[in-house]
């Protein structure tokens, strides 16, 4: 992720919502990653280095276990959030308090960061299961989720469904409350 690294690091912490904990899981890695995180003077910025590396499931499954803030917001490394994304997701859960999970549009950039296409999703949690029954209704990458949710039910990405394990949770989060997108 080293390439990417800086930018989505920055987009995070550029964030207009500025009440969180960001907690970045090193699985391991064996590029420059760490040096990046550790160039940013951010008390927010929790780095937890990985001895060894225990696949994108194992380490998913690891930073939920150490997380403890009401929501859960998901990214990659080379993935940027827009500035409001937090605020807008945090303030759509604290409205609808039925809704465990929000997601969003996206767009696909290049290497330049040049927009190359629009990634749209159902937005109401009927048109989202419908699309759940055959696609992915949520870009992992765009989610947050309620921790408490997750944890009173026992969620957690499941091995056995690699690589498709985030279509896996959000199936069975939205067994325990409703869904959007924005």
């Amino acid at each position: 992720g080293e390439p990417y690294l800086r930018e989505a690091v920055a987009s995070i912490l550029n964030q207009k919502y500025p009440d969180f904990q960001f907690l970045i899981l090193d699985n391991a890695s064996t590029d420059g990653s760490r040096e990046v995180v550790r160039a940013f003077k951010d008390p927010r910025i929790k780095l937890v280095e990985l001895p060894e590396d225990i696949g994108q499931v194992g380490a998913l499954n690891r930073g939920l276990e150490m997380i403890d803030p009401s929501l859960i917001a998901r990214m990659d490394a080379d993935d940027i959030s827009l500035p409001n994304r937090l605020e807008e997701q945090a303030r759509l859960l604290r409205e609808n308090p039925g809704v465990v999970i929000v997601g969003s549009a996206y767009y696909l950039i290049d290497r330049a960061g040049a927009q190359v296409t629009i990634g749209r999703y159902p937005t109401t949690d009927t048109g989202i299961r419908w699309q759940m029954l055959f696609h992915n209704s949520f870009p992992h990458s765009s989610v947050m989720v309620r921790t408490e949710t997750l944890q009173r039910q026992g969620l957690s990405y499941d091995q056995e469904f690699r690589p498709a394990e985030d279509y896996d949770l959000w199936s069975r989060l939205l067994g325990h409350g409703l869904g959007m997108n924005v």
